[in-house]
């Protein structure tokens, strides 16, 4: 209950105080900040129910949505990425390095912050999954476990896979360097 009054006492402060910060901000900038923010939001909700809806198409064993959210690694995985991506593409290589290393850590599935990962796509059963620098995996894609999709150069190019979209592969595959790879 002291903690209750502690909150509200605060929360009031904070409204009965003169906004400097806000108020010296032009109108302008603030609405376009907001814009982009909902923005943002509208476009990670979207992406969290494409991957949350792979997980309960593809696999038989998800009961519920809750289930696929809270307990399947691949998901955690493909979320985590998705940060580290953005870091990654914000120039910010050590902390998406950082990310995508404890991402690793915790789900077994290792994908690299420079790689690119479509809408949908669903890693099952995750353990051992490899995806490199440059490898694309398009939307709507199935990787089993142990999958590589790897590197056969060491020079700063394009090397490793690219998966167009609806593409299944299967357990323990390996696919290394540059090759595009479709739906037949």
């Amino acid at each position: 209950m002291k903690d209750k009054h502690a909150f509200e006492f605060a929360f009031r402060c904070f409204l009965d105080a003169p906004c400097h910060t806000l108020s010296a901000m032009p109108t302008r900038f603030l609405s376009s900040w907001l814009e982009r923010s909902w923005k943002l939001c509208t476009s990670l909700r979207h992406s969290i129910d494409r991957d949350v809806d792979a997980v309960v198409r593809h696999d038989p064993a998800a009961r519920s949505r809750s289930e696929a959210i809270l307990t399947y690694p691949g998901l955690h995985a493909i979320w985590v990425h998705r940060a580290a991506h953005t870091l990654w593409r914000r120039d910010q290589r050590l902390a998406a390095r950082l990310l995508a290393h404890g991402a690793r850590f915790v789900t077994g599935v290792e994908i690299h912050p420079g790689a690119r990962l479509g809408e949908g796509v669903f890693i099952d059963h995750g353990m051992g999954v490899v995806i490199g620098e440059t490898a694309t995996v398009g939307d709507g894609c199935v990787l089993f476990k142990g999958v590589v999709l790897g590197g056969t150069q060491a020079i700063p190019c394009m090397r490793h896979p690219q998966l167009a979209n609806n593409v299944v592969v299967g357990s323990n595959a390996y696919k290394m360097g540059l090759k595009r790879i479709q739906f037949e």
